[in-house]
């Protein structure tokens, strides 16, 4: 009995049918290789000899379920496809120990090679630490070669520097049908970006375009009026005027779904309104310490179907009066629009720590008072949040008693009666911890529907999962939560 009991799974397996093998190896797939790499002892163009501590690309699959037995051999090698999917993301263990991208070359030079002419998958993300890597060229140089049969490719290069004439010597000219999803990101390779051609016209089935820093869009010839398949679409603004005249063609298309700009310059939305009936999700990101690229893009635009939106500067705001100016604008954006939103983030800056020094200021404090009043009107309407994140925006006391269920009110006369989540990060918060505990548990204990509170509070806050035993109580029963505090008060 024992000796069947053993010799059974390799009878088993050799009874297997081709067509039931390959369904088993397809969900070993993508083959992926994920690590830090050091340099590998080199042994042939396609071979190299792993060292102890290098990457090895026969443990990556299919290659490791190749070298199982002929039969085996055979199936991988007679369905190319399973070679056409592939992930590798090489970080280098420190600044001491540089990449090897050999590896990562090989890689790609031998599934290439038994993908035939499958569709192609391909995810790389290299970071260099701001080095010079020849093989990085050849990587770009071979997956435009490739193009043809490009489904979805992703390429994020962090920190590596491109070699000798940078991206001069780069061009990356983009024109096939068979394409879905591309995402190009070359940050900081090089004092120039890398410009990428792209004919709007041949990929037809482009349905996620992600263009992010280091890349440039430039001139393919006659463009279509706008792309007709583009449903999400990430963009870093440019100022060179053949890239700007794409990216607005890019933002007109008709089912535009997802929307995420970086940096908008006020040149790509100087022409006209804008009107994106499809557009569900909207973000922006802006190093504007003014705000006015975000306020000229209120003014522009009107998605009446908007239901996620998400803002973040990234430049401190160190005037009040700027910081009003920003939800003014958004107020007006909002009562055009009257979309149905269900998930705002406003991270508008890190927070003000000038303001609690100048307290006893008169003056500020009413500025302060004014701006918690202001918060409050335009978060009031917005009956359908489901999900808030509010970092760097003043908040009143009576926009959380509003919030709070009591006895004998009905949901619908409370702010926010959907809201599931609520994430507040606030150095200068000045709400009563009684208050804020009382918004949180009395929605807890009302059907349950609050299901997680993410809270950053001030240095000198009130520790209210320690103080408050009803807080307490809600967390025990099941309410995520995590309450954290601002080590210093100029640290975020």
């Amino acid at each position: 009995m024992g000796d069947w009991i053993k010799e059974t799974p390799s009878q088993h397996m050799k009874s297997l049918s081709d067509d039931l093998l390959y369904l088993i190896f397809d969900y070993t797939l993508p083959s992926t290789l994920i690590e830090p790499t050091f340099p590998p002892i080199s042994g042939g163009n396609d071979a190299p000899i792993p060292s102890e501590n290098s990457s090895d690309i026969r443990r990556i699959s299919p290659m490791n379920l190749l070298l199982v037995c002929r039969s085996w051999y055979n199936v991988i090698m007679s369905q190319s496809s399973l070679w056409g999917s592939l992930e590798v993301v090489l970080k280098p263990l420190d600044e001491e120990h540089p990449l090897s991208l050999a590896t990562a070359l090989c890689l790609l030079r031998i599934w290439f090679r038994n993908s035939q002419n499958s569709p192609l998958d391909i995810h790389l993300s290299i970071s260099g630490h701001r080095r010079q890597y020849t093989e990085l060229d050849r990587i770009l140089e071979l997956l435009v070669e490739e193009q043809y049969r490009w489904n979805t490719v992703s390429l994020d290069a962090t920190w590596c520097l491109l070699t000798s004439g940078g991206s001069q010597n780069i061009r990356m000219a983009i024109s096939t049908g068979s394409l879905t999803f591309l995402s190009l990101k070359f940050d900081d390779c090089s004092p120039n970006v890398v410009p990428v051609a792209i004919d709007l016209s041949a990929c037809s089935q482009l349905r996620t375009l992600e263009l992010r820093r280091g890349v440039e869009l430039a001139d393919h010839g006659p463009q279509p009026a706008c792309p007709q398949n583009i449903d999400t679409l990430h963009l870093h603004p440019s100022t060179n005027t053949d890239a700007l005249v794409i990216q607005r063609k890019l933002i007109a298309s008709p089912k535009l779904r997802v929307l995420e700009i970086n940096c908008p310059g006020s040149d790509l939305l100087s022409i006209g309104g804008i009107f994106l009936p499809s557009l569900t999700h909207l973000r922006i990101t802006s190093f504007d310490s003014e705000c006015t690229e975000i306020l000229n893009l209120f003014e522009r635009l009107e998605c009446p179907n908007l239901t996620h939106f998400a803002f973040q500067a990234k430049r401190i705001v160190s005037d009040l009066q700027i910081s009003m100016d920003f939800l003014l604008g958004f107020e007006k954006f909002m009562s055009r629009c009257h979309p149905p939103l269900r998930s705002l983030v406003l991270r508008i800056c890190w927070h003000w720590y000038w303001v609690n020094s100048d307290w006893d200021n008169l003056q500020i404090r009413e500025s302060y008072q004014e701006c918690g009043r202001l918060s409050r009107r335009v978060l009031t309407p917005l009956s359908g949040l489901e999900n808030l994140h509010l970092s760097g925006v003043i908040l009143d006391e009576q926009l959380f008693e509003e919030m709070a269920f009591r006895e004998g009110n009905e949901s619908s006369a409370t702010i926010f009666p959907q809201l599931e989540s609520i994430k507040i990060e606030c150095r200068h918060f000045r709400v009563s911890p009684q208050r804020l505990v009382d918004m949180i548990t009395t929605r807890w204990r009302q059907g349950d529907r609050l299901k997680k509170v993410d809270l950053r509070l001030p240095v000198d806050y009130e520790r209210i999962e320690e103080t408050h035993d009803d807080l307490r109580e809600c967390i025990i029963a099941g309410l995520g939560s995590t309450v954290r505090y601002f080590k210093t008060p100029w640290v975020c």
